[in-house]
């Protein structure tokens, strides 16, 4: 994870030539795809406040529905 992170992170890979355009989306999506499935505990490991949190935290759907969007 920590190498596939790095790849994505410096673009001097892809700059120089050590990574494609194909090989570096193939990096975003493998990071993305190993990420995901952590990504609520990741961020509960934090601590942070629920006050501290924007709505868009607790329900992406609700917030950005039309009728939220219409207020």
């Amino acid at each position: 994870m920590y190498a596939l992170v790095t790849l994505e992170e410096d673009s001097a890979f892809l700059r120089y030539g050590f990574l494609s355009v194909d090989n570096a989306a193939a990096v975003r999506k493998e990071v993305a795809k190993q990420s995901r499935p952590h990504a609520l505990s990741l961020v509960s490991s934090f601590g942070i406040p629920d006050a501290f949190l924007s709505p868009i935290a607790f329900n992406w759907l609700e917030t950005n529905s039309w009728s939220s969007v219409q207020h």
